[in-house]
């Protein structure tokens, strides 16, 4: 009966679930749905996620404007009066800055002159 329904049927280049049995074509849907998953899971940034409930409290909102400042700075520029809005006049201090942005790298240099 198998051989008669495959002489019978048009031969189909591509694979077809139609011949599998019922449990295999739901588990290959399954793989399938997991893959997917997993792909769009990977693109996912965990710490953002968080922001799509709400931006939280004031204080915390407040904190991550300190964090990436996108003012202009008076001590690595000239002065620009105005430049910045009510309650931001008083950027941090560089080394404060230079803490919340990491170690930069430096290429070429020794130890002793980082």
């Amino acid at each position: 009966m198998i051989q008669k329904r495959l002489k019978s049927g048009p031969k189909s280049p591509w694979f077809s679930t139609h011949s599998l049995p019922r449990s295999a074509s739901a588990h290959l849907f399954l793989w399938g749905v997991l893959c997917v998953g997993c792909v769009g899971a990977s693109g996912c940034n965990a710490s953002r996620y968080s922001e799509r409930f709400g931006l939280g409290t004031i204080d915390r909102q407040k904190a991550k404007a300190a964090e990436f400042d996108p003012y202009p700075l008076n001590d690595i520029g000239p002065s620009v009066v105005g430049g910045r809005p009510p309650g931001f006049f008083n950027p941090l201090a560089e080394p404060r800055r230079n803490e919340l942005m990491g170690r930069t790298p430096t290429y070429g240099a020794s130890p002793a002159t980082r």
